[in-house]
């Protein structure tokens, strides 16, 4: 008779400490016979206690704190943006502008350009594709005009 191997869930129930005693006494078994799989598991049990230490950690944070996902206060945005905005010189300001406008410039003028331009390039491929068939299809063509 053939013996039951564990399964991924009874590996895992079984670091949880959740394996029933019925499976307990397979599960051991199996790892001092497989030093693959209890080193596998005891690098999850690892993982878990260093995921543990770091939530354990989180209760001692400041009131104050923030996670960096949150946005930070308006008012605290409002005052980085004036000061970096203050840091420069009028030239700087003007350039900065600039440059914005002429992003936005350069962005309208591709997209209005690709749209007609695909347009023609399809246009051109198919009447190339067209005389190529042609000349290929006619024995009497000569080899250069297909080219």
């Amino acid at each position: 008779m053939r013996k039951a191997l564990p399964t991924e869930e009874d590996l895992h129930a079984y670091l949880d400490g959740e394996l029933g005693e019925d499976r307990h006494a397979m599960v051991e078994a199996h790892l001092a016979q497989h030093p693959e799989d209890a080193r596998r598991l005891q690098a999850y049990r690892a993982d878990g206690e260093a995921i543990a230490r770091i939530f354990s950690r989180a209760d001692h944070l400041p009131d104050a704190a923030f996670s960096p996902f949150d946005s930070p206060p308006a008012a605290a945005r409002t005052r980085v943006g004036a000061a970096l905005w203050a840091r420069g010189t009028p030239w700087q300001r003007a350039a900065a502008i600039a440059l914005i406008v002429l992003g936005a410039a350069v962005v309208a003028f591709v997209t209005l350009r690709r749209d007609t331009s695909d347009d023609a390039l399809w246009a051109r491929f198919g009447r190339d594709a067209i005389v190529a068939h042609l000349s290929l299809s006619n024995p009497a063509s000569q080899p250069i005009p297909a080219a």
